[in-house]
């Protein structure tokens, strides 16, 4: 059976979608067995004047943009590249619907590939995170992340911050990772299936560590006993 290919994806926005926004900016990095094996990035023309705001936040001039394509001109590649994939994003809700409504507009299906939230994953697997931010939490992991706000760095510190993710799920106990499954159709998007698959891959169950115990079908940390 084929490896799933995940593409991780960010965009820079003029606005959000609802109030007439276009892209920018647009990062893709695709993840194939642990390893990201691709990326892609462009500029993206969007035939109006952008505010300082956002020029401001992303750094992105509009003299840069003047001559990058429109996204009518890359619809088709952005459309092919993502065939067949695992869509994820931080924040999934804001990536995947704007560029649905920019395909849409520019003539093309729209997506409908399974879907990942590194935010809501990051809020599992890391709980104890201060900040679920991109720039605080790649921080936090320590993930290079030298660009914040610009798209392919954002997509390119995302996929990272899965791989990161899918490590962590490997390393958690059966019994843990269990509970953790069966209360997972309460999860965004299709985080559900992720962990789910993840678990069934395993060859080899994954026992509780010594500072573990099994208490009522719940894995509990072992308390220290101090002495004095």
């Amino acid at each position: 059976m084929k490896e799933k290919v995940y593409a991780v994806v960010d965009l820079e926005t003029t606005a959000p979608v609802n109030k007439g926004g276009k892209i920018i900016q647009i990062g893709i990095v695709l993840v194939q067995k642990d390893k990201i094996i691709s990326t892609y990035e462009t500029d993206v023309n969007p035939k109006e004047i952008i505010s300082n705001t956002i020029v401001q936040l992303t750094g992105i001039s509009h003299r840069q943009l003047f001559n990058a394509p429109s996204f009518k001109d890359i619809a088709e590649k952005i459309s092919k590249l993502l065939f067949n994939t695992v869509f994820v994003a931080h924040n999934i809700h804001f990536d995947y619907h704007f560029l649905n409504a920019q395909l849409k507009e520019a003539g093309f299906p729209e997506l409908d590939n399974q879907k990942l939230d590194t935010v809501e994953l990051a809020q599992i697997f890391f709980p104890t995170a201060s900040s679920f931010r991109l720039s605080k939490l790649t921080k936090e992991l320590n993930i290079k992340h030298n660009h914040p706000h610009q798209a392919g760095s954002d997509a390119y510190a995302t996929a990272e911050l899965l791989l990161k993710i899918k490590k962590k799920i490997t390393q958690i106990p059966n019994k843990i990772l269990e509970k953790i499954v069966a209360l997972s159709p309460a999860l965004n998007v299709d985080n559900d299936l992720f962990i789910k698959e993840l678990l069934l891959k395993r060859k080899e169950k994954i026992a509780c560590s010594a500072e573990q115990m099994l208490v009522n079908e719940l894995v509990l940390q072992k308390q220290k006993v101090e002495t004095y």
